[in-house]
C-alpha cells in the first residue's frame, strides 16, 4: 500500500492510455475536472487531493 493515498492515484497526463475524444473536449472546455480521490469505506468520507473540494 502507497506510503501516501494519492501515490497510488495515476495521473491523467501521465496515463498510458489517452483520454476519449469526448472527455478531452469537455476538459478542454472546462466543463469537466479530472481529479483524485480516497473514498473510505468505513467512513463514507471523500478526500480530494491537490486542494480539490
Amino acid at each position: 500500500m502507497p506510503s501516501r493515498p494519492e501515490a497510488g492515484v495515476p495521473r491523467l497526463d501521465e496515463s498510458p492510455q489517452a483520454p476519449s475524444a469526448v472527455l478531452e473536449q469537455l476538459i478542454e472546455r472546462d466543463a469537466l475536472l479530472v481529479v483524485g480521490a480516497e473514498y473510505s469505506l468505513e467512513t463514507g468520507v471523500v478526500d480530494f487531493f491537490d486542494g480539490v473540494a
